[in-house]
C-alpha cells in the first residue's frame, strides 16, 4: 500500500476560521480597534471589547462607556463600587480617582462624597479643579485716620490676596472698627477698583458700608468699644486669576480707628487684633 503525501496548506485569513472569535471561550467583539487600543472584558456584553489603553497615555472620561458621569451613580459612592459601576477595574487607582475628581468638579463634595481622604495620587487629581482657600490680613496694633478723602484702610499692607477661577464667589469680612464724628464711609476694592457700591444719589456718597451718627464728636456706638463695619459681602470673581481685596475709608468730621476704641484712656477700653478676611466659596 503506498503512503499518504502531505501536501501543503493554504489559509485565507478573512474566513472566520483564521481568526480568533473567542478568547478563553467567551466570545470577541467584532468591532474595529482603534490604534493603541487594548482588548477589555465587558460584563454587561459578556464579550471582549476594544477600548482605550487606561494605563498608558492621558486616559480621557469620554473614552470610558461612553457618556458616564458621576450623576448615574446611585447612593453615596465610595472608590470601589464607582470602579465596579463604570467598568474601570483595569484603570490604576490613581488614574480612576483622575476620572472621579473631573466627574465631581467640587473639592468639599468630591471629598464626602468618595469618603476616602488619604489615597496615593489623590491630591495630584485635585489639583486641577481645587480652588477653595482662604486670606486674612491682621494688624495686631493700632491704626486711625481723619482722612476727607479715600485711603487704604489699615496702611498698604492690609490687604489679602486669593486665587479663584472665573464666577467664584468670594466671601469678604471687614473688621470691627472705632469712630467718632458725623460720618464714616467704607469701599471695598478689587485689585485697587472700586466695587459692591450702592446706587448713585448725588449729593450722597456711594459705598460698600457706611456709618452716619449725626450726633457730637463724643456719641456714637462706635465711641467707647469695636463696631463691625458692616456684613460680610459676596463677590464674583470676573476671571480665573489672583486677586487683592482692600478696603477704602474716608471720613467727615470723623476718625476712624484699627485695634482700639475712641476712647482709651482707661482699664475698660478694649485692644483687639483687627482682621480683613477672604473666602472662596466656589461657585
Amino acid at each position: 500500500m503506498g503512503g499518504v503525501s502531505n501536501p501543503p496548506v493554504a489559509a485565507n485569513p478573512n474566513l472566520a476560521i483564521w481568526n480568533a472569535a473567542q478568547i478563553q471561550g467567551f466570545d470577541v467583539a467584532e468591532t474595529a480597534p482603534n490604534d493603541g487600543d487594548v482588548y477589555v472584558w465587558r460584563a454587561a456584553n459578556n464579550r471582549f471589547e476594544p477600548a482605550p489603553n487606561g494605563l498608558a497615555g492621558s486616559v480621557q472620561w469620554s473614552n470610558i462607556q461612553g457618556d458616564k458621569n458621576y450623576g448615574d451613580l446611585v447612593g453615596k459612592p465610595n472608590l470601589d463600587n464607582f470602579i465596579t459601576a463604570f467598568d474601570l477595574a483595569g484603570l490604576a487607582t490613581e488614574q480612576a480617582l483622575i476620572l472621579l475628581a473631573q466627574s465631581i468638579p467640587d473639592t468639599s463634595q468630591f471629598l464626602t462624597e468618595v469618603e476616602i481622604s488619604d489615597v496615593d495620587g489623590l491630591q495630584d487629581a485635585l489639583d486641577t479643579n481645587a480652588s477653595v482657600g482662604s486670606a486674612v490680613a491682621q494688624i495686631n496694633g493700632t491704626w486711625s485716620t481723619n482722612s476727607t478723602s479715600y485711603i487704604q484702610l489699615g496702611g498698604a499692607n492690609f490687604k489679602v490676596s486669593i486665587t479663584a477661577n472665573a464666577g467664584d464667589k468670594i466671601l469678604i469680612f471687614p473688621p470691627s472698627v472705632s469712630m467718632s464724628g458725623s460720618a464714616v464711609f467704607f469701599r471695598l476694592q478689587r485689585d485697587g477698583v472700586d466695587i459692591l457700591l450702592g446706587d448713585a444719589a448725588p449729593p450722597r456718597e456711594q459705598v460698600t458700608w457706611g456709618h452716619c451718627y449725626g450726633g457730637s464728636t463724643n456719641d456714637g456706638p462706635g465711641v467707647y468699644g469695636m463696631l463691625p463695619i458692616g456684613p460680610p459681602v459676596v463677590d464674583t470673581a470676573p476671571t480665573t486669576g489672583t486677586f487683592e481685596y482692600s478696603i477704602a475709608v474716608k471720613n467727615i468730621s470723623a476718625t476712624v480707628y484699627l485695634g482700639r476704641s475712641w476712647w482709651d484712656a482707661a482699664n475698660q477700653y478694649p485692644r483687639p487684633i483687627s482682621q480683613l478676611i477672604a473666602i472662596n466659596l466656589k461657585q
